[in-house]
């Protein structure tokens, strides 16, 4: 959902990618049913874990979740503490 919200608005700007920390075979249904109540089509996108991003980033934002991360190197970091929205309703 963060790599299609981002490139929604920021595809002209930035490289964005996004990835977590568990492996899942494909996009939940309920996050790509919330995806198309904006009209962001989430054909194309997959879980990806955090190996598959670049080694080295600008900017880097978590999203906190209670999840520890492992150090990525990054020019400026955000933590914006978010509630994981895994299994809640839309």
């Amino acid at each position: 959902m963060a790599e299609a919200w981002a490139n929604e608005f920021l595809k002209d700007t930035f490289n964005v990618y996004s990835a977590g920390t568990e492996e899942y075979p494909e996009v939940k249904p309920l996050a790509r049913n919330v995806m198309e109540e904006v009209g962001i089509d989430m054909d194309g996108y997959f879980p990806k874990l955090l190996s598959a991003i670049p080694e080295e980033l600008d900017i880097l934002v978590t999203m906190g979740c209670n999840v520890v991360c492992p150090f990525i190197p990054n020019k400026h970091m955000e933590d914006w503490r978010l509630d994981d929205p895994s299994g809640k309703e839309i």
